[in-house]
């Protein structure tokens, strides 16, 4: 088994490996890994058909963990075979995935606490109808005072996006990693199956959507708006969702324990969360 770094040059080959997962976690999709890659420090594998991610895991400084995509018990073994003696670690593993490594010796599951993905259904951001969603519509209403307009993304704005997301991000350490992983997936935004909304105001940026289809889910992977303009958040979800809604499912991504993250997930009201797991199995 060889493994290499990954990149968004050669991230194609895992993209057969990836469309056979089950489950829409947004680690299981090619531009995650790609963008997140240098953060995570990536490499993959595709032996006898199948295919390994290893990463640096956030979870236990200095350790490696795998990600098995494709047959899970052929990949299994063959990591035993390839790993030497100890623990293996798994990570993120999906709720399907964990039955069979119930199986194996030494297994122990622990689940990763903020980290589990936000799914929503596209009909509700799109409509935005009942109750529940009163605030929603009126956050929208106040927004349609302004003069906006929206947009995909092209050649023509890229730079102006570009310059919109520098200013949005400069509060936190975390925005400027995302930033950083987002331009550089939208530097090479034509290898993948993404989805892009700009909205504006009197031609200014004023927030960006970037997402990425899965099967019948589009993973959200970047949404960001200027707070100065009132309603900019709801507005960009919800024009967002009303041009995209060809898709089933909205995978809005984790919280990460941010408080602000989590109450503003949970306002838009999830219809289930995708929970992911960190397994350590036996190789003796």
């Amino acid at each position: 088994m060889q493994f290499e770094k990954l990149n968004f040059d050669n991230v194609h080959k895992l993209t057969p490996f990836l469309t056979q997962q089950k489950v829409a976690l947004c680690d299981y999709t090619p531009a995650t890994l790609a963008m997140w890659s240098n953060f995570y420090c990536h490499e993959f594998a595709v032996c006898d058909g199948c295919a390994f991610v290893r990463s640096l895991t956030l979870f236990s400084p200095g350790e490696i963990s795998y990600m098995v995509l494709g047959d899970v018990e052929k990949g299994v073994q063959l990591l035993k075979e390839f790993c030497p003696k100890g623990k293996i670690s798994l990570s993120p593993v999906d709720c399907h995935s964990l039955e069979f490594l119930k199986t194996q010796k030494g297994f122990v599951a622990n689940k990763l606490e903020n980290w589990s993905d936000y799914v929503y259904l596209a009909e509700n951001f799109a409509t935005l109808k009942g109750k529940k969603y009163n605030q929603k519509r009126n956050h929208v209403k106040r927004f349609s005072k302004y003069n906006w307009s929206c947009a995909t993304l092209s050649d023509d704005n890229f730079e102006k996006v570009v310059d919109f997301l520098q200013k949005v991000s400069a509060q936190s350490v975390q925005a400027l990693h995302e930033l950083v992983a987002t331009v550089n997936l939208l530097k090479h935004r034509q290898l993948f199956d993404l989805y892009t909304l700009i909205l504006s105001v009197d031609n200014q940026v004023v927030g960006f959507t970037l997402a990425e289809a899965k099967g019948d889910t589009l993973v959200v992977h970047t949404e960001r708006a200027d707070k100065n303009f009132e309603g900019s958040f709801e507005a960009l979800a919800h024009n967002f969702a009303k041009i995209n809604q060809q898709f089933t499912y909205l995978n809005r991504e984790e919280d990460m324990g941010i408080d602000g993250l989590k109450k503003a997930k949970h306002s838009w009201h999830p219809i289930f969360m995708l929970d992911k797991y960190e397994v350590f199995i036996d190789n003796d």
